[in-house]
């Protein structure tokens, strides 16, 4: 069964490995977890190595870090994160740029304050990218563009009148196969009072009709 190590009298089973004044490490068991510690009177790091030099302990790559701050630390470059049966999830730096994979199903950003269990952000592989507020899909990236679900502010305040192009509608009168298609701004000053609406619209009828209209048209805010 191999050799044992059992609790005796107040004192855990642990086996305790001290250098004589370096860093005192202790591993063992309590009846409710396993423990790998270093003394709370050391202040180095608990590190995890391979490839070391057996007998010295000495020539090994550091893997990951235990911190006496609490930080822990992969301080290799490309040196993955694997999340998952399949490692389905992996999170890595490479040295210039941050990643995150998914390799099976969504990757969602979600919260889960007082109990709550709503999402943030969801990209699905091979189509949308949603964006939420409050659970309410807000923003969809779709494949011929993007869908907005409410209003849509477009807040330029401090910028000079006419130097800059706030929005572009460009060719928003394209087979539009609706009776009645308008658009309606809403200009506000900086006490956020409305000023009058400028409403920019067309009229088309049912596409399957005699009568259906067709255009193009290109409208700039500046």
């Amino acid at each position: 069964q191999g050799n044992k190590i059992t609790k005796t009298g107040n004192h855990p089973a642990s086996l305790t490995f001290d250098h004589g004044g370096s860093p005192t490490l202790e591993m063992g068991s309590l009846p409710d977890k396993c423990i790998i510690g270093s003394n709370n009177n050391q202040s180095e790091n608990l590190h995890i190595q391979t490839g070391l030099t057996l007998g010295t302990l000495t020539g090994g790559t550091t893997r990951m870090e235990f911190r006496t701050d609490g930080e822990i630390r992969i301080p290799g470059d490309n040196q993955k994160v694997t999340i998952g049966a399949g490692q389905d999830l992996q999170l890595y730096h490479n040295g210039t740029h941050n990643y995150i994979y998914s390799y099976n199903g969504n990757l969602e950003l979600r919260h889960a304050v007082g109990g709550a269990d709503e999402p943030f952000l969801k990209a699905i592989p091979n189509g949308a990218v949603e964006i939420y507020h409050n659970s309410v899909k807000r923003l969809e990236a779709t494949s011929d563009g993007a869908t907005v679900t409410g209003s849509l502010l477009i807040d330029a305040e401090g910028t000079d009148e006419g130097a800059a192009t706030l929005l572009t509608l460009d060719n928003f009168i394209n087979d539009i196969g609706l009776e009645y298609t308008w658009i309606d701004f809403t200009f506000r000053d900086t006490n956020g009072n409305a000023t009058p609406q400028v409403k920019i619209g067309a009229q088309a009828q049912d596409p399957s009709g005699s009568q259906t209209q067709e255009g193009t048209a290109d409208f700039v805010v500046q």
